[in-house]
């Protein structure tokens, strides 16, 4: 919090700050100053330590290098900015300069014979993720279907202003950050055929450049979850194999959600009710957290319910229910509860589910409208 509230005072001198004059949008600036050269510093440090580029930032716009920005490195600072309060789990504080900044480097991505040379990849380099942290400000305000087509703005530049030998390094994390982004928006909508392909595709740049220890088997634990969803048993006990294969130890979330997803596809392709149990169990007493803990109540219930021993699913989906902070969590044990207590004509509790689920249930024309706009887009 410390943090957020020390960008306020960032926010304060860079929006105040008056860029330097027009220009004309060929003319690429930035290039040789110390400010300029303050800031691709903190860019190259963001992509390994987003913590400590946004110290570095803090100290450069209180620096009388700071004075020194031209156009060009104003709506470059900003982009920088937003990047690194998302990386640093703040609010977008400065939208409209933000928004400023994507038309700027918009515009020089417009101009009718592209400057040719590094200068220019940059800029498109610049621009695509310019849209990519707006998609964020849009889905920070839930407007999804926005957010969408920031993203794949995003995805149109890298594709056209790159060939693929290009995108490694930097730009293969970049483009693995926004197929991943696309395929959350996509698997939260239950679009599964999309939501597959973009982890595919983060899948093909996590190999190319990870962006952590974790990403190649955090893309395959994914493919395998839509696969799941889809109902290819095969497909996802596959490709969840694979995610366990590549991951380098067992001492991490990605590793317990990837057991515990596996163990209840195991239960329902052999149905060895107590080996999956088991097995979900030692992932609880593995859990980090209360939130995590409930996560795989959630599934262990879900085998109880199955199994209709309805005294020992009531004992790990209420917990759920009532203490976990996630609408879908919730909607989804309502369901279960409210079936297992209609089974045990316990009418009063049934009905509780029941009206919470008449109350809380998002509209189908609501979802529809958004569900078509999102895939009409992604056509």
């Amino acid at each position: 919090m410390n943090k957020c509230l020390n960008v306020i005072g960032i926010l304060l001198v860079l929006l105040l700050f008056p860029y330097c004059g027009r220009q004309d949008a060929r003319q690429i600036e930035g290039h040789g100053s110390i400010a300029h050269a303050a800031l691709a510093e903190i860019d190259s440090l963001m992509w390994w330590r987003a913590d400590s580029a946004f110290v570095l930032l803090q100290e450069f716009v209180v620096s009388p290098e700071a004075e020194e920005l031209d156009t060009f490195d104003g709506h470059y600072c900003q982009l920088l900015i937003s990047e690194l309060l998302y990386k640093n789990d703040c609010e977008q504080t400065n939208r409209p300069a933000l928004q400023q900044a994507v038309a700027y480097f918009d515009s020089i991505m417009q101009v009718p014979e592209p400057v040719e040379g590094p200068s220019f990849k940059r800029c498109a380099f610049l621009a695509a993720r310019a849209h990519y942290i707006n998609g964020v400000g849009y889905y920070e305000k839930d407007s999804i279907v926005q957010a969408c087509a920031e993203y794949l703005k995003a995805l149109e530049l890298m594709e056209s202003r790159f060939q693929e030998k290009d995108l490694v390094g930097k730009k293969a994390k970049f483009m693995t950050y926004t197929y991943n982004r696309l395929g959350e928006m996509f698997e939260d909508q239950y679009m599964m055929e999309p939501a597959l392909d973009c982890y595919r595709h983060s899948y093909d740049y996590s190999v190319i450049s990870p962006i952590s220890l974790y990403s190649v088997s955090n893309a395959l634990y994914r493919i395998g979850k839509q696969y799941d969803a889809k109902g290819d048993k095969d497909s996802a006990d596959y490709n969840y194999t694979q995610a366990l294969v590549n991951i380098p130890d067992s001492t991490n979330l990605y590793y317990r959600d990837i057991v515990s997803s596996k163990a209840l596809l195991s239960y329902q392709m052999t149905h060895q009710t107590e080996a999956s149990l088991t097995r979900l169990k030692q992932m609880v007493v593995l859990a980090a957290d209360d939130d995590e803990r409930l996560t795989r109540y959630m599934l262990i219930g879900d085998i109880y319910f199955e199994e209709r021993q309805f005294d020992s699913a009531r004992l790990f989906l209420e917990p759920v229910f009532f203490n976990k902070d996630d609408a879908v969590s919730q909607i989804q044990t309502a369901e279960y509860l409210r079936i297992l207590y209609d089974s045990l004509e316990e009418k009063e509790k049934s009905d509780y589910y029941v009206h919470f689920l008449a109350a809380n249930k998002p509209m189908e024309y609501e979802s529809d409208a958004k569900i078509s706009n999102l895939s009409e887009l992604y056509k």
